[in-house]
């Protein structure tokens, strides 16, 4: 967590966020006021929730459930007002659509969805103009700065940088194959792939249209990105019975989310709403 923690502190954060966002301020025991009537927290519900003693907004730039995407910026501003951290998890845009990384405090993403790589590794961004003095909770060898006399010294140092928060061995094997995967997803282009996303999304969103379906994913391009859900009881016998098709999408939480990335093209949006019609579980 990074911070020293007052009896009347809190977080806000979506009440439909996933549990990585959530179970972290639970442990340590802080308010944790949960906002959104919706699906999706909107920018009016957060800025109802702040207080003078907001310590942070914890937001995800993309939803898992909807694939609504945030706009951090007007919640830069309400972070600025109640002089709270903006604290974003990227894991379902970081690969697909830009992330204003200076208008937050800290960036957090996995690696293994959109931007091609694999588990074992993760992004850490720190905004050191916003949270200069943001230190680790959990110390390890990797974390100080070593001096030959270490045995004998009663204190240590961190190192100035953030590899103060990478207290032991790195997962090089992830590591590389991350570096790997950023190098050709930058060899596309950022703007290629956000373009071509928000395109096939596009075609997505008409065909499930003409089929009837409840969609949960905003229509328009700057509010959404790579991640097309429908609201639908059969969720996870609709993907079973894709999978078996050769579809991989994700069902649960009453909605199958279907993804498309830099590597789909029209063809797979066509064929995925062929199937999805002919199996006629979207109610």
């Amino acid at each position: 967590l990074g911070m020293d923690w007052g009896p009347a502190d809190n977080v806000v954060v979506g009440a439909s966020e996933f549990a990585s966002l959530l179970h972290i301020w639970q442990a340590a025991g802080i308010e944790l006021r949960r906002v959104g009537a919706g699906p999706c927290a909107t920018v009016d519900e957060v800025a109802d929730a702040v207080d003078s003693h907001t310590r942070a907004i914890v937001v995800s730039h993309v939803s898992y459930l909807t694939g609504a995407r945030t706009d951090l910026a007007a919640l830069r501003e309400i972070a600025n007002r109640c002089g709270a951290r903006l604290v974003v998890d990227a894991s379902h845009s970081l690969g697909v659509v830009p992330v204003d990384g200076p208008l937050c405090n800290v960036v957090v993403s996995c690696c293994y969805k959109w931007l091609l790589g694999t588990h074992g590794v993760g992004v850490f961004f720190v905004n050191s103009k916003r949270w200069h003095q943001l230190e680790p909770k959990a110390v390890g060898w990797n974390s100080v700065i070593h001096e030959a006399d270490w045995r004998q010294r009663t204190s240590f140092q961190l190192k100035p940088t953030l590899e103060k928060f990478e207290g032991g061995n790195l997962s090089f094997m992830s590591i590389y194959y991350l570096e790997n995967a950023l190098a050709t997803l930058e060899k596309i282009g950022t703007s290629r792939i956000e373009s071509h996303v928000l395109e096939l999304g596009r075609a997505l969103l008409d065909g499930l249209n003409r089929l009837g379906v409840n969609l949960l994913t905003p229509e328009r391009p700057a509010d959404r990105a790579g991640n097309i859900s429908i609201a639908t009881t059969h969720s996870e016998q609709l993907e079973a019975r894709l999978r078996e098709r050769g579809f991989l999408t994700w069902g649960g939480d009453g909605r199958l989310r279907i993804s498309v990335h830099a590597y789909n093209d029209m063809a797979d949006v066509d064929r995925v709403l062929e199937e999805i019609e002919a199996l006629g579980l979207f109610s």
